[in-house]
C-alpha cells in the first residue's frame, strides 16, 4: 500500500536531484512512491533519476512543459496514489526519520488533516545557513484552522518540503494555482488550513536550499508581478480571518511591502520606500510585533545574508 506520494517536479536539476532522492531512500519506507514530473530537462537530470529505480518506487511522468514548477507539481498530484502527499523540489531534501515522525504525530492527533514542521535553510553546497521555524511555538501541538489562517496570512512561513497533507484534500482544494509561480505554495497552505487542523512539530525534519538559479529568485525581479501575486493570496484569504485576528490584516499588509523591498534589494535595485513607510504608519499598536513574529523575517534574512557572505547567492 502506498501511504505517501512524494511530488517532485524537475527541470535541469542534475546538480541537486541525487541529494533529494537519496534523502527519500534514507527514509527506509517501503510505503512511499516518488512521482517525478520532468519539464524537458536536457542536462542529465532524468538519467540521474532513472538510476534510482531499484532503490525507490519511482514513477516518471512528463511535466507540463511550461517551465513552471507549479503546473508540473499538479501533474504529479493528479497521478499520486498515496493517502498523503508532500512536495519535494529537486534542490531540497528530507532529514532521516522525517516520515516516521510525521506519521507518529498524525496518529497522536487523529483530527489533524495535515502535518508540518520546521526546516533547515542550506546553501548550494548543503551547508547550514539558518533554521526556519513556522510561527507556532517551540513545542509539538495541534494548531486549529483559525490560528493557521491568522498566522499564515501574514507571511508564508512554511518551507515547501515541510507539510505532509492528505492527497484528496489537496485535490479537492483545487491543487496549486498555476498562475502563481511565486506564491502557489502559500496559497495552498492557506486553503488546506480551511479544511482542518494541522499537527505541528518544531523539529527541523527537512532542508530547503537557497541558490541563485532557483525560479523564485530569478523571477522575483519583476516587482509588479510579484506584488500582484502577494496581493492575490492575501485578498483571497483575508475574509477567513476570525474577528479576534485584527492585527493580522495590517501585519500582512506590512509583510507585502517588506517582501517587495527585500526582493528589490536582493536584485540590486532601489526599493520603493513610500509604500513601505505608508504601511508602517497605518500599523496599529502591536501589528509590527505581529509581523516580526509571524513572518520569521529574521530567519529568512539571516539565511540569505550568510549565503551572500559565503559567495553562494549571486542575486
Amino acid at each position: 500500500m502506498t501511504t505517501v506520494s512524494v511530488l517532485m517536479p524537475t527541470y535541469r536539476g542534475a546538480q541537486f536531484v541525487d541529494a533529494a532522492l537519496e534523502s527519500v531512500v534514507a527514509q527506509d519506507d517501503p510505503d512511499v512512491e516518488v512521482v517525478v514530473t520532468d519539464d524537458g530537462s536536457d542536462d542529465g537530470t532524468m538519467e540521474r533519476v532513472e538510476a534510482y529505480r531499484d532503490r525507490l518506487t519511482l514513477r516518471v511522468l512528463d511535466g507540463a512543459r511550461t517551465k513552471n514548477w507549479v503546473a508540473s507539481t499538479n501533474v504529479a498530484l493528479r497521478a499520486a496514489r498515496g493517502t498523503y502527499a508532500c512536495m519535494l523540489h529537486q534542490d531540497d531534501g528530507m532529514r532521516p526519520g522525517r516520515l516516521r515522525a510525521l506519521r507518529a504525530a498524525l496518529a497522536r492527533h487523529p483530527t489533524a488533516r495535515w502535518a508540518l514542521h520546521a526546516v533547515d535553510v542550506v546553501d548550494e553546497a548543503g551547508g547550514m545557513l539558518a533554521p526556519w521555524h513556522p510561527p507556532f511555538g517551540a513545542r509539538a501541538r495541534l494548531v486549529e484552522p483559525d490560528e493557521l489562517t491568522a498566522r499564515l496570512v501574514v507571511q508564508n512561513a512554511i518551507g515547501i518540503p515541510a507539510p505532509l497533507f492528505r492527497t484528496d484534500d489537496a485535490r479537492e482544494a483545487g491543487g496549486l494555482d498555476e498562475t502563481l509561480w511565486y506564491t502557489a505554495d502559500w496559497d495552498l497552505w492557506l486553503r488546506l488550513s480551511a479544511r482542518g487542523p494541522a499537527v505541528f512539530l518544531p523539529d527541523r525534519l527537512a532542508f530547503y536550499r537557497v541558490h541563485g538559479q532557483a525560479q523564485t529568485i530569478t523571477r522575483s525581479r519583476d516587482a509588479a508581478n510579484l506584488r500582484a501575486q502577494l496581493e492575490t493570496v492575501f485578498a483571497r484569504h483575508e475574509a477567513r480571518l476570525a474577528p479576534d485576528a485584527a492585527l493580522a490584516r495590517p501585519a500582512a499588509r506590512l509583510s507585502i511591502e517588506v517582501n517587495l523591498a527585500l526582493a528589490q534589494l536582493a536584485h540590486g535595485d532601489r526599493p520603493a520606500l513610500g509604500p513601505l513607510l505608508g504601511a508602517l504608519r497605518r500599523c496599529p499598536p502591536g501589528a509590527v510585533g505581529r509581523f516580526l513574529h509571524d513572518s520569521r523575517i529574521h530567519e529568512r534574512v539571516a539565511a540569505r545574508l550568510v549565503a551572500r557572505a559565503r559567495g553562494r547567492l549571486s542575486v
